[in-house]
C-alpha cells in the first residue's frame, strides 16, 4: 500500500486526479498537497449546500461533481468553479430523516441514491437532475449504491449483504453471504466483478457471484483510523 494523501471521499477523474474533502472543503488535487478549492466548507450557510462534501463523485464527461451534504440532501456542482446547477430536495422539507446518500452516475448521467430512513429505497433521477423515482422492488433498507460502468445494473448492501438490481428494477440477485457486514461496494473498470469492505477486510467477487476472495488490509489501526464507511474506488 502507498499513502497518496490525508482526505476523505476519493473520487479519481480522468487526469489522474483526485477530489475529495480535505479540511471541510471540496478540493482537487495531482498530487495531493497542491489544492484548488471547489467549494469552500460553510457550516454556517442557511443554504445547507457547503456544509459537507461526502461522497463527491464526478459525472461521466469530467464537468460536474455530485456529493452529499450533512443533512443527507444531494447536489450537483459545476467541477471548475463550484457552481450549484441542481439538488434535490426534502420532501417534506425538514423531514428530518428525509434524503439521499452516496450519488452514483449512470453512463448517460442520471443520478442513482439510496434513501435515508425516511425514504428508503434505491432511486434514478431524471436527466436533469430535479426528480428521483423509486425502483427497487421494496426492499427492506438498501444503501451504499453503486451503479455499474456499464450502466445496466446498481450494487448495493441490505441486510448485511451486497446485492445486485438492474435499473429497471428486475433481476435482484444475492452476491455475498457471510456472518460479517460487507458493505460499499464498487466495481471494476470493466463491469465484471465487485469489491466491498468485509469486517476490517476487502473482499472481490464476480458480478455473478461466483469467485469471492478476501484480502487482509492488514493492521486497521493503520488504515483504517475510524471505521470503513468510507468509499474506495477500484482502478487498473
Amino acid at each position: 500500500m502507498t499513502r497518496l494523501f490525508a482526505g476523505f471521499y476519493p473520487t479519481r477523474t480522468p487526469e489522474g486526479s483526485f477530489s475529495d474533502e480535505r479540511n471541510v472543503n471540496l478540493v482537487e488535487s495531482s498530487d495531493g498537497v497542491q489544492l484548488r478549492t471547489i467549494i469552500a466548507g460553510n457550516f454556517d450557510d442557511a443554504a445547507r449546500s457547503n456544509d459537507s462534501f461526502t461522497f463527491p463523485q464526478l459525472s461521466p464527461d469530467g464537468t460536474l461533481i455530485a456529493y452529499n451534504t450533512l443533512d443527507n440532501l444531494v447536489y450537483v456542482c459545476r467541477r471548475d468553479n463550484g457552481q450549484i446547477v441542481s439538488h434535490f430536495t426534502e420532501a417534506p422539507p425538514g423531514g428530518g430523516l428525509t434524503g439521499w446518500e452516496r450519488p452514483t452516475w449512470t453512463p448517460d448521467q442520471r443520478i442513482v441514491v439510496a434513501g435515508n430512513l425516511g425514504t428508503p429505497g434505491i432511486y434514478l433521477s431524471d436527466a436533469g437532475w430535479t426528480t428521483l423515482t423509486r425502483f427497487d422492488p421494496m426492499i427492506n433498507q438498501p444503501f451504499d449504491a453503486k451503479v455499474s460502468p456499464k450502466g445496466d445494473a446498481v450494487a448495493f448492501e441490505a441486510n448485511n449483504d451486497i446485492y445486485t438490481l438492474k435499473l429497471d428494477g428486475t433481476g435482484l440477485k444475492q452476491i455475498t453471504s457471510s456472518n460479517n457486514e460487507e458493505k460499499m461496494p464498487t466495481w471494476s473498470a470493466d463491469g465484471s466483478a465487485i469489491a466491498a469492505f468485509t469486517g476490517l477486510d476487502l473482499l472481490t467477487v464476480n458480478a455473478d457471484g461466483t469467485n469471492l476472495q478476501t484480502m487482509s488490509m492488514g493492521d486497521p489501526n493503520v488504515f483504517f483510523t475510524f471505521n470503513t464507511d468510507q468509499a474506495f474506488d477500484w482502478t487498473k
